[in-house]
């Protein structure tokens, strides 16, 4: 590849981390929800003036790899050759935030469903919703 490369590095708040790694620890006196993220810095590279990457990193050593339309697409004929992770774990915090929504909603709606119907005398379940 030709063209100009380009990295740089910035620390990184818990509002700045991808959704995925965002991990709520409690609240403050004042009601907020104090959050935490486990990378403490992010290195942002551009290939060919074009935003390629974030790696997200700890000081402990641990990192995983964002990559960027562009590098995406530049390995879409083989994409098993860059790292997968953080699309996984993305995919997998997208499927249990859902779940999750999912299960809240049913929580709110159901009482509101199962008043004035008839239960199953065994099962404890209403005969029709």
């Amino acid at each position: 590849m030709g063209g100009d490369s380009a990295s740089g590095n910035q620390f990184v708040a818990p509002e700045q981390c991808p959704a995925q790694y965002i991990t709520n620890t409690g609240t403050d006196e004042g009601g907020r929800v104090i959050s935490s993220c486990p990378f403490g810095g992010v290195i942002h590279v551009a290939v060919d003036g074009r935003p390629w990457s974030r790696t997200w990193w700890s000081p402990s050593g641990d990192s995983v790899v964002e990559r960027l339309p562009a590098a995406k697409a530049a390995f879409a004929s083989s994409p098993s050759a860059i790292g997968q992770r953080f699309d996984r774990d993305h995919a997998a915090w997208v499927v249990t935030r859902n779940l999750f929504l999912g299960l809240a909603l049913y929580l709110v709606e159901t009482p509101k469903r199962l008043r004035g119907n008839p239960m199953h005398p065994r099962m404890g379940l209403p005969l029709s919703l």
